[in-house]
């Protein structure tokens, strides 16, 4: 693998950001997102992921892919697990750097004392299903035909790491 490094999230990676985002919005089921994203998406990611992590991978001098770990509940209840997201550059699939940013929240979830990572992926989602079995997640809920894309309906599957 080529050189990388992976940070915390910069406000100059919007415009980077946000052509990833709109890729998997425009083109996969990978995103539940309805709209392009824009300014006000990256600005609800950062306030969403203030208080767990919001990373940026580098690769090859460019961003190559993001991940988030965000509040499961606005509960006290569920402080304990938290959201996991991982997008990458369409180039940057398949060369191992999911699993590097994977990594990367893992330590900061346990940094955080988190006890469970949790993962809302749509049915129709094959190669993230694959993605988070391999990184040791199990399917644990899924919510027949809730969503619909492309005209087509999905589950949303929900997929459990415990720490």
């Amino acid at each position: 693998m080529q050189d990388y490094s992976v940070r915390n999230i910069r406000r100059s990676d919007q415009a980077a950001l946000c052509a990833i985002a709109n890729y998997y919005i425009e083109n996969s089921y990978a995103s539940f997102h309805p709209v392009p994203a824009d300014k006000k998406y990256f600005e609800g990611l950062i306030k969403m992921t203030q208080k767990h992590a919001f990373l940026a991978l580098e690769h090859e001098g460019r961003l190559a892919g993001y991940a988030f770990l965000s509040a499961l509940k606005p509960s006290k209840l569920f402080d304990k697990a938290a959201r996991v997201g991982i997008f990458l550059h369409p180039d940057s699939t398949g060369k191992g750097l999911g699993a590097v940013l994977m990594d990367a929240l893992i330590e900061k979830a346990n940094g955080l004392g988190l006890e469970n990572l949790i993962s809302s992926i749509a049915s129709r989602n094959e190669p993230s299903l694959k993605f988070h079995t391999a990184q040791g997640f199990v399917e644990c809920g899924r919510l027949q035909k809730v969503g619909r894309k492309f005209g087509r309906y999905f589950d949303e599957v929900l997929m459990q790491k415990t720490l």
